[in-house]
């Protein structure tokens, strides 16, 4: 199980790939970690992340010979590094963020200089494609080196830019508005997004296009109709990271109120990697404390085969995020799989569930008004129902990685056409 933004982009190249797209992933950070194995990926992995954060937090990591320095970034020992729960708390991440978004004019510009002489010499794209805007500052270097025009995706790094301490966050804030200037486009993956980011982002709407995340849905198909549980207890699913933005404290609480108050027999099963351990210690005390110990439980960090069979055995889906969700992947994930989905009214979710007809949204950091929803389809079957029987067709439909790339190579269409009078007449 891996980050929704890592889905989002998997999908996107396999979509344009098999459509007979020449393409090529550059990893930064890490390897690249998908369900699925990605072709078209360069083995070279750039602005290695184990070095990144040494250079910011140990002052005698920047003077080592740079072959030294070069052993930290051996893709073994990134990828065993990705396996763990790597941090990824704004307060803990402030200088680092800064760091980077610094460029050229950081102390990583050696880094850099390596990335855009790949591009130019060895890549030669007709487009570099960033798959989030806390990469922005490589938009300079490469436009200058290499000489083509830049996307940039947005998947939500404007909640964890927003979330940095100060004076941090107006610093990155006022790099990322900087950089901006070097993105010919910004894609959002949905179409309410696109007037708060342009505003954030402090650049045209007309520079910022929406296209929903694609997920190939096959995986996830119902073997045959889901038919909504009438006897036994009904099992509410949440499936995403497990940290207080997400949300998990306020379905413990809802949950609490279904069995206690309103004398519901229900059930919870929490899949997902634990990102914040002191978090988590906190859910698993309310649990005790609340008594319901019996009807948790834990399954781990499920890979394709594991969510799959993880979903087909929930009667609900439930994202209680208190982050406004720029994928809802999981959610997608869901309705693909037949399960009627109970969501915070943020991000991209009314969109989604709007889109398919598939599930509600509820009032956000709400737990009564996420127990009424919840209620509201365990106690009507022919609704719940209708939700399940519309997810499916509507993801597969609307939400498919082919839409998605056809869409995303418009969008590259149209910048490569307009830069073509400007090459012709050089």
């Amino acid at each position: 199980m891996y980050c929704g933004a890592c889905h989002r982009d998997a999908a996107l190249f396999a979509a344009l790939a098999a459509a007979g797209h020449e393409l090529l992933a550059v990893p930064l950070y890490t390897p690249l970690r998908t369900d699925v194995p990605l072709a078209c990926s360069t083995s070279a992995i750039f602005m290695g992340g184990v070095s990144l954060y040494l250079s910011e937090t140990l002052s005698l990591f920047n003077h080592l010979p740079a072959a030294v320095r070069r052993q930290f970034d051996r893709p073994a020992l990134l990828r065993g590094v990705s396996r763990l729960a790597v941090q990824t708390a704004p307060a803990k991440l402030g200088r680092l963020t800064v760091s980077v978004l610094a460029g050229v004019d950081g102390p990583h510009a050696a880094e850099i200089e390596r990335l855009t002489q790949f591009l130019r010499h060895e890549a030669r794209p007709d487009i570099v494609n960033l798959s989030n805007s806390l990469l922005a500052s490589l938009a300079g270097p490469i436009r200058q080196k290499v000489g083509v025009p830049i996307v940039s995706t947005l998947q939500g790094e404007e909640s964890f830019i927003d979330a940095l301490p100060e004076p941090h966050r107006t610093q990155a804030i006022a790099l990322l508005r900087q950089h901006a200037a070097s993105i010919d486009r910004f894609i959002c993956c949905g179409r309410d997004q696109v007037p708060a980011m342009s505003a954030w982002l402090g650049v045209p709407a007309d520079r910022l296009a929406a296209i929903p995340t694609g997920m190939d849905h096959r995986p996830f198909a119902p073997l045959a109709p889901r038919v909504p549980r009438t006897t036994g207890p009904a099992v509410l699913g949440y499936l995403s990271s497990i940290r207080r933005e997400k949300g998990l404290d306020l379905l413990i609480e809802s949950l609490r109120q279904m069995v206690q108050t309103h004398g519901r027999d229900v059930r919870l099963a929490i899949a997902g990697q634990i990102l914040d351990r002191a978090y988590w210690r906190q859910v698993q005390r309310t649990i005790r404390t609340a008594g319901l110990q019996d009807r948790v439980t834990y399954h781990g960090v499920p890979d394709l085969p594991g969510k799959v069979a993880f979903l087909r055995e929930c009667d609900i889906f439930v994202m209680p995020t208190r982050l406004p969700e720029s994928r809802a992947l999981a959610a997608m994930e869901a309705l693909a799989a037949g399960v009627p989905v109970v969501a915070s009214r943020l991000g991209v979710l009314p969109e989604l569930l709007d889109q398919t007809g598939g599930g509600l949204t509820v009032t956000a950091e709400d737990s009564d008004a996420l127990s009424r929803g919840i209620m509201s389809l365990a106690d009507n079957a022919e609704l719940a129902r209708t939700y399940s029987q519309n997810g499916p067709p509507a993801i597969a439909r609307h939400y498919s990685p082919q839409a998605m790339a056809q869409r995303t190579v418009a969008e590259y269409h149209s910048l490569l056409n307009a830069r073509a009078p400007d090459a012709n007449a050089s």
